[in-house]
């Protein structure tokens, strides 16, 4: 199996559309700055020729990488306190500066959002420092079975209504204004949940809208813990611990807990009897809502 390959991709609305973001086997969605949102795309099973635009780091990639084994990491650069933090973290740094060969600028775009690379030149080029695969992060299998009905307390014969999840059929992430709010759409059609900007259908440069099999909104503490991040307004993450969380798998709603013991412990997911939670096979994008923006289901 490769290691994981995570490349930070940019979501400011003159990056858009992204390229080789539908070819992730995983994204997780992080707010930065003035609560817009870049990605952490991760690549495993498939390959893009093309991906972009790549934009600089921050310390939330770090500790949500810390559980993939050793990755490699792309990005274009970041605060020197970053840079420093990538030195010490267990993942290769695959920044711009130290490997320029495998990165190119579109001229067709306005810099800075229009650095590109690839996913088959990032794997060479990294795999010199010698990148370690994941453990098994997720469980994959068919859907759990709800929880069973409360008895009525009525003495009188009933019929025992037959247990379901909750209809799962949209979720609205509002991290700042339209331009970043996550919506997603269950599609019954493909069997996936389909991505928008507010009312904007998010499509990668192919064409195709932005879709996933399992979306996953994970809430999150934040806090100023890191002075230079505070400086800079960048919202540090709390990824250790445990929180609520809601799984859109197959049209339904799941609410859970996530669970993550330490750093290089895998986040788990527990349905509210403490069942680890099965995904639909197919690709996953991993919402971090900060617990101050309220999320919306349907």
């Amino acid at each position: 199996m490769r290691p994981a390959l995570a490349v930070k991709i940019d979501n400011h609305t003159d990056a858009r559309p992204q390229v080789g973001l539908d070819r992730a086997d995983v994204v997780y969605e992080e707010p930065v700055e003035g609560g817009i949102t870049r990605f952490i795309a991760i690549f495993q099973s498939r390959d893009a020729s093309k991906v972009g635009p790549i934009r600089s780091a921050r310390l939330t990639d770090i500790d949500v990488l810390a559980q993939y084994g050793k990755p490699l990491l792309a990005f274009s650069g970041a605060a020197h306190y970053v840079v420093r933090a990538v030195g010490r973290a267990n993942l290769v740094s695959m920044r711009q500066g130290q490997f320029p060969s495998v990165y190119r600028r579109d001229g067709s775009r306005a810099a800075p959002h229009n650095l590109f690379s690839s996913t088959s030149g990032l794997w060479r080029v990294g795999a010199r420092a010698h990148p370690t695969p994941a453990p098994a992060l997720f469980d994959f299998g068919p859907l759990l079975e709800p929880p069973p009905v409360a008895p009525s307390p009525s003495p009188s014969p009933t019929v025992t209504p037959t247990p379901a999840w909750p209809k799962g059929s949209m979720a609205t992430i509002p991290f700042a204004g339209s331009a970043w709010r996550a919506v997603w759409r269950w599609n019954s059609a493909s069997g996936t949940y389909r991505r928008w900007h507010g009312s904007v259908p998010h499509r990668a440069a192919s064409g195709i809208q932005i879709s996933a099999a399992n979306v996953i909104v994970m809430r999150v503490t934040t806090s100023r813990n890191n002075s230079q991040a505070a400086a800079h307004g960048t919202p540090e993450l709390k990824l250790v611990g445990s929180g609520v969380m809601v799984l859109l798998r197959n049209g339904v709603r799941i609410v859970g807990r996530w669970t993550r013991s330490s750093l290089t412990s895998p986040t788990r997911f527990v349905d509210k009897l403490g069942r680890p939670l099965t995904l639909a096979p197919g690709n996953t994008w991993i919402e971090l809502a900060p617990t101050r923006i309220v999320p919306k289901y349907a």
